[in-house]
């Protein structure tokens, strides 16, 4: 009874004991999750902020460089209207009758036809016109329309807000074409006689897909971003990227353009991958951007929306309330957030193994007294991993980030974003103002000298041509060369080259993670190899299309492994006796 009652008390002690543990464990466990919660909450935070600011940036560079546009062909027309020749050649237009045969006829039209060729003649340029008070074609590049009053309300609508006062110039949004003019804008101003009182309109008919698509196509990041314009009626007005998977998913016949024909809606799901809308495309819903900048103007959304196609994309939107038409740069969330995806999926994985850990060693050490020294050990090791492991993600948050920097026609440093300084350990004096290859791209990753003639980056703002480079390092300011991809972009500015924009990106850790992957497959190799008969893989299709097949098959069937890859020249089932071939296939 005595030993009975010592043992209970031992029992009843261990117990007792017992408790200290269970409560450190769950402290432990509640500070982990608050922890994990709390990282990744400013993981995702710093993430979409960074994104948010490359976002804003393309935005603005792109809305700056289309209202310059605007202004440009504003300039062109209004200057031309003013021309002291065209005033003369339209009074005497107006003195003919205004019909096609004294038009077209008239020695006026030829010599205004002589007067813009040169202009005309541009690229992007679809003609001119001069319209009379009244909406009737005097002159122009389209003889078989003099004499005609155009019949589309939008472009009366149009000239009569050229006549307004106050008004030098104007240009409309894209307009649908006529002949082989798909879509057509049109720059106009008001021909005035001495007095001011205006006589006529001269119009030039401006290709949107050539310079107004151009400008929108470069404000674009990564592989799927891009920017684009929309009207107030939800319609796309300019050239998008994806032509070839709208034509896949329907949206745009197999001979059309996407300008002006896709409408800014919402399908419900992601086209690409099958998705089919419930209703027609006329009753969607207008997407998050559309509706938001529409009914609040510039904005942005980091989290995520359904774009045009249904793909989830992040973006930054803006709207011009001058020429009522919105601009939104977008990239898909997948592409977008990848880099900080992997550091969650390893960061849950290291939180998730060292709260499973805990919960391990806490059940042992009740389970086992005698080893609680042991277990405290552990768990104060436990407690150096989690110190540990917050320390490398807190490094790792701080190394994903993109850096961005522009140069001018010298190659010199016009901007920079935090993320160069860090990734390369400069201050902003170091770099702004100063030729950038010299300074960061000199050499080549083996030390040997890095000629700029040669450099990528160079070619941007002398040549006008971009480039994607994936093997070249940078050099930081303490001497450390980093291996980086990056992308150098021609700016424009107008016809103009005025410099260009490198985006890089730090790809150490990713060649590390491409050597591990090369030695696992190595490993993987070398096992197979070991396994007595023949190991293969293959897709679960009617042909059973051979992936991979261990080097054994040679030995049993005389045939190499190559012959059986993708099924090229024979397959599994071409070596197998009919009579076996239900034995060893399956439906």
């Amino acid at each position: 009874m005595q030993a009975r009652k010592e043992n209970m008390n031992e029992g009843s002690l261990g117990k007792a004991a017992s408790w200290p543990i269970y409560l450190f464990s769950t402290l432990i466990l509640v500070f982990l999750a608050v922890v994990v919660v709390t990282v990744d909450g400013r993981l995702i935070s710093r993430s979409q902020q960074e994104m948010g600011r490359e976002l804003s940036a393309v935005l603005r560079t792109t809305q700056g460089s289309i209202d310059q546009w605007f202004r440009d062909q504003q300039d062109i027309v209004a200057t031309w209207s003013e021309h002291p020749k065209v005033e003369n050649m339209i009074l005497e237009l107006l003195a003919v009758e205004a019909d096609f045969g004294s038009l077209s006829t008239s020695a006026h039209q030829e010599y205004l036809l002589e007067l813009f060729s040169p202009f005309v003649a541009r690229k992007g340029v679809q003609g001119f016109s001069v319209y009379s008070l009244q909406g009737v074609i005097l002159a122009g590049s389209r003889r078989a329309e003099l004499g005609r009053k155009d019949s589309s309300e939008e472009i009366q609508q149009f000239l009569n807000k050229v006549l307004q006062p106050g008004i030098r110039a104007a240009v409309s949004l894209p307009l649908q074409g006529t002949g082989t003019n798909f879509s057509t804008m049109l720059a106009a101003s008001a021909i005035h006689n001495q007095a001011g009182d205006p006589l006529a309109i001269l119009v030039f008919r401006i290709n949107p897909e050539h310079d107004f698509t151009e400008i929108l196509q470069r404000g674009r990041m990564g592989d799927s971003g891009e920017s684009y314009a929309f009207s107030r009626d939800g319609k796309m007005i300019s050239q998008s990227r994806f032509d070839e998977d709208l034509k896949k998913i329907g949206l745009v016949p197999d001979l059309g353009r996407s300008i002006l024909m896709v409408d800014i809606r919402d399908p419900g799901g992601n086209l690409l991958e099958g998705f089919r809308w419930k209703v027609i495309r006329e009753k969607q819903p207008l997407t998050l951007m559309a509706q938001s900048a529409m009914d609040e103007g510039p904005g942005g959304n980091l989290t995520g929306y359904n774009d045009y196609r249904g793909v989830p994309v992040i973006g930054q939107w803006t709207w011009d309330p001058l020429h009522e038409f919105g601009i939104a740069t977008e990239i898909d969330v997948a592409e977008a957030y990848a880099s900080m995806e992997a550091i969650r999926r390893l960061f849950f994985g290291l939180s998730g193994t060292t709260g499973i850990l805990i919960a391990l060693l806490t059940i042992f050490f009740i389970l086992n007294r005698r080893k609680a020294e042991t277990t405290r050990i552990r768990l104060a090791d436990q407690a150096t991993l989690m110190a540990e492991a917050e320390e490398r993600n807190r490094l790792l948050l701080e190394s994903v980030r993109d850096g961005i920097f522009g140069v001018d026609l010298d190659g010199k440093v016009s901007f920079i974003n935090p993320a160069v300084l860090e990734l390369l350990g400069y201050d902003a004096d170091d770099l702004m103002g100063k030729p950038i290859h010299p300074i960061i791209h000199h050499s080549y990753a083996d030390g040997s000298p890095y000629p700029v003639e040669e450099c990528p980056m160079r070619a941007a703002f002398t040549k006008g041509k971009g480039s994607l480079v994936e093997n070249e390092v940078l050099w930081r300011k303490d001497g450390e060369a980093i291996d980086v991809e990056y992308a150098a972009v021609p700016m424009r500015k107008g016809n103009d080259l005025i410099g260009a924009v490198i985006v890089f990106r730090d790809i150490r850790e990713r060649k590390a993670n491409e050597r591990k992957i090369r030695d696992s497959e190595r490993e993987f190799k070398a096992m197979v190899a070991t396994i007595p008969g023949t190991v293969y893989r293959c897709e679960p299709d009617e042909q059973r299309t051979m992936r991979f097949i261990s080097p054994e098959v040679e030995r049993l069937s005389g045939y190499p492994p190559e012959d059986f890859l993708g099924n090229e020249k024979r397959s599994f089932a071409s070596i197998t006796n009919e009579i076996d071939l239900e034995y060893v296939t399956w439906p």
